[in-house]
């Protein structure tokens, strides 16, 4: 029988009741090579409020969720097949955000001061940066690069970040439009975040009909930033 695990953690009172939940835990994937589903996203109360991203069980690709829309790319024979529908997840991150507050960034920011301008940016917003948050990013963004994990070119057991990206699918656009589904802690490295980052992000790109792992990604002006409404 599957079990859950799931680690529930409400906002602080500067922001709306946005519980994090956490399903499985990254370093377990990486580090220690368990990659049995933990969930199925059918029981994980999914609605129209719900924005979400992991990894398929097996590392047979990339879940992200989108204002409740699923949003499954497997690799397959060297290209990411998307789908939707059910699936099992070895890790995930997910929110219910009923109302969304917005920004729209004056300047364009780079892959390399990505992680403080989001802090910054929620912290001018009211929101508490020492608790995790959901945050959507909508508009053009440049240099993107991002991947779809395929756990059957990986050796069994332990793996690294680097041979993930290695042997996965990739994708890359040197301009593109679409959403990016964030989640943001310091406090969360090995969990749903890697050790030198305080986001995980996933993108899905409807006119490529490509959603997965983001990798490196720079960010226009009037770029907009969606946050829980405080």
């Amino acid at each position: 029988m599957l079990m859950l695990a799931l680690v529930p953690f409400v906002l602080s009172a500067t922001a709306p009741e946005v519980d994090v939940r956490v399903v499985g835990a990254l370093r377990s994937v990486v580090r220690e090579g368990k990659t049995d589903g933990l969930a199925r996203l059918s029981a994980l109360n999914v609605n129209k409020t719900t924005v979400g991203l992991g990894a398929l069980a097996a590392l047979d690709g990339e879940a992200t969720i989108l204002h409740g829309d699923i949003h499954l790319a497997r690799p397959r024979n060297g290209k990411a097949v998307a789908s939707s529908g059910d699936a099992e997840v070895c890790l995930f991150v997910m929110a219910d955000v009923p109302e969304w507050g917005s920004v729209r960034l004056s300047e364009g920011v780079t892959w390399a001061k990505l992680d403080r301008a989001i802090e910054d940016t929620l912290r001018r917003q009211g929101l508490d940066t020492a608790k995790r948050i959901p945050f959507l990013l909508e508009g053009e963004f440049r240099n993107l690069n991002a991947h779809v994990v395929d756990g059957s070119k990986l050796p069994k057991g332990p793996s690294s970040h680097e041979q993930h990206i290695e042997t996965a699918v990739q994708f890359a656009s040197p301009k593109t439009k679409g959403t990016i589904v964030g989640f943001f802690s310091k406090a969360d490295q090995g969990v749903f975040t890697h050790h030198t980052t305080t986001t995980h992000l996933h993108c899905v790109l409807p006119a490529e009909g490509f959603s997965g792992h983001v990798d490196e990604v720079a960010l226009s002006a009037g770029t907009t930033l969606r946050f829980p409404k405080p």
